[in-house]
């Protein structure tokens, strides 16, 4: 959801905090749905904003994340695959082709694979306050 808003809003929001990012939804079959996968770079999330995400002006700055944890339940197992496979996709599509830069310089995309993370509040809350400095500088 926040990738979406930033993207369609970027006059009013000019970073996102991608905390455990869903950006599987409507592509891969994770509630046994008949979704049929492909690749990300040709979902409406992603081609809908193209020229925006090419806009190094005024696209959002973003930080993305998602947990390794594949014990405890469906939640763990098949979303929070489904999510740390998107999103490490994700992360090299906005590298290449868009241009966002992780280096200590001049970063416009952060992300943090979580170890220890589940698909739980306790794990997003362990992570927003890195997502926060990352995001505000502070």
């Amino acid at each position: 959801a926040s990738f979406y808003v930033a993207t369609r809003r970027p006059d009013a929001f000019r970073r996102a905090g991608c905390l455990y990012s869903s950006f599987w939804a409507g592509l891969d079959p994770v509630y046994g749905g008949t979704f049929p996968g492909g690749p990300l770079s040709g979902a409406p999330i992603v081609t809908e904003v193209d020229a925006l995400l090419r806009d190094r002006a005024r696209r959002p700055r973003l930080w993305i994340d998602w947990g390794l944890v594949r014990t405890g339940g469906f939640a763990n197992s098949d979303i929070e695959a489904a999510a740390t496979k998107r999103g490490k996709e994700m992360i090299a599509l906005l590298q290449n082709p868009y241009g966002y830069t992780v280096n200590p310089n001049n970063n416009d995309l952060f992300w943090q694979e979580d170890p220890q993370g589940g698909h739980d509040e306790d794990s997003w809350a362990r992570r927003l306050p890195a997502a926060l400095t990352a995001l505000l500088g502070r």
